[in-house]
């Protein structure tokens, strides 16, 4: 059992809800695949004119949440 999640986390409005809400949908052992943007900051984020939509998180913090929401072998 597998779920991929592409580009798509970010969008989260609560991240968190979201990662349980995918918990409840995998199967025991199952795995999860994220494929994310590369982190920018939010000072370059405006630097570049782009508005501050999605979720801001460092990448060691995204992968604490997971951890956090009994994610093992999170790399």
């Amino acid at each position: 059992d597998v779920i991929i999640s592409s580009h798509a986390l970010h969008h989260a409005s609560y991240l968190k809800g979201t990662v349980k809400d995918i918990i409840n949908q995998l199967k025991r052992k199952g795995k999860f695949a994220v494929c994310e943007l590369e982190y920018e900051s939010p000072e370059k984020i405006k630097a570049k004119g782009n508005k501050l939509m999605h979720n801001d998180l460092f990448p060691v913090d995204f992968v604490k949440l997971l951890q956090n929401c009994c994610f093992i072998n999170v790399k």
